[in-house]
């Protein structure tokens, strides 16, 4: 028995020894560089992570590109509180050959997060001033005139209050899965995850959907309860013609992956999401773009998934349809939900180049 229990516990130290030196191994918190077929590194790219102090909060940015005299991208990620760089990287659905990228997030997200950022500064106004700090840094280490700003969900709503403040900073504004009016949102998506599971005879989806009961809610935590679920049960059924749904599991291995985090970013990645929703969800849920945001006075390209259920379409079109700007466009992808740029990257990049760069 002794010597059972021994071999058990070597078993153990062995296995455990091994998931601590493999966890070392996929995080060594380094992006690779820009190399020619021989090797070399491209004399002009740019391959960097850097943690930049922001209104006094260190915000991780990772910066690349295939050549830094190209014209700057800020990418603004969703959630709140939901990097999406990880899953970019993981699909090769960037633009580095066109842009010089930053991937930024934002305080209280994944490497941005830590115990310390006070929780009155967890706001939509804090982080947009954020967004013009970064901005103003990249035009200056840059030595441009003008950025390009892309925001995907939340990012949208980020972005759309930036160019708003700021119009002669950006060149353009791209919205990937639009934000527009979020309690109209949640409506229609908890509407059709219902109607979809209905239609699939899924019992339990059902049982569950009514459990939760249609928004709106009444609290932060009401919503986060009922949100999550219904998410779950949306993804099953939201984009018929593209790839399978994440799960939960799928999420959290892209992230583990990710050669770009340290292990000590990694186990911040679930308590930033968390602390970004507990603060940030019920002004998110209160936005109406419609009534605050009518008009920008830059170019805006909205790009949006005919599946989406995140940022429901319907509401997202509508939103362009009333929106002024001197220029905007609207492309639908038809086999896309919330992610058009990943799913359909080759669309998204050909929209980059002939519509947004060649305006």
């Amino acid at each position: 028995m002794k010597k059972t229990i021994r071999n058990a516990l070597i078993g153990i130290g062995i296995f455990m020894l091994f998931i601590i030196a493999f966890l070392f191994y996929v995080s060594p918190q380094k992006t690779p560089l820009f190399v020619d077929e021989a090797g070399k590194v491209l004399p002009n790219s740019i391959a960097e992570i850097i943690d930049l102090d922001i209104n006094g909060v260190p915000q991780r940015l990772v910066i690349r590109g295939k050549n830094s005299a190209n014209p700057i991208l800020l990418h603004i990620h969703g959630g709140p509180g939901f990097p999406d760089y990880a899953f970019i990287k993981e699909s090769g659905a960037n633009v580095e050959d066109l842009f010089t990228v930053c991937y930024w997030e934002q305080r209280g997200a994944a490497a941005s997060f830590n115990e310390d950022i006070p929780e009155g500064t967890m706001s939509l106004p804090q982080i947009v001033a954020d967004g013009e700090a970064l901005t103003q840094y990249l035009l200056k280490r840059f030595k441009k005139d003008k950025i390009y700003l892309q925001g995907h969900s939340w990012g949208t709503t980020v972005g759309s209050f930036l160019v708003q403040k700021m119009p002669e900073l950006y060149h353009a504004y791209i919205g990937i899965g639009q934000m527009a009016n979020s309690r109209l949102s949640e409506q229609v998506s908890f509407d059709f995850a219902l109607a979809a599971a209905k239609q699939a005879g899924a019992v339990a989806d059902i049982k569950l959907l009514e459990k939760i009961g249609s928004p709106p809610y009444q609290t932060a935590a009401d919503w986060l309860k009922a949100v999550m679920p219904e998410r779950t049960i949306m993804r099953k059924y939201e984009n018929p013609k593209g790839r399978p749904p994440k799960s939960l599991f799928d999420f959290y291995k892209t992230f583990i992956l990710h050669r770009e985090y340290s292990i000590a970013d990694k186990l911040k990645i679930a308590k930033g999401e968390a602390f970004s929703m507990q603060h940030l969800w019920m002004e998110n849920i209160m936005l109406d773009l419609f009534e605050s945001i009518p008009t920008q006075t830059i170019p805006v390209y909205i790009l949006q998934g005919k599946y989406d259920k995140h940022t429901c379409t319907s509401v997202a079109k509508s939103y362009f349809d009333t929106l002024k700007a001197p220029l905007k466009k609207y492309f639908e992808f038809e086999n896309s939900g919330h992610d058009p740029h990943i799913d359909e990257f080759e669309r998204y990049k050909e929209i980059m180049v002939t519509a947004v760069l060649e305006r």
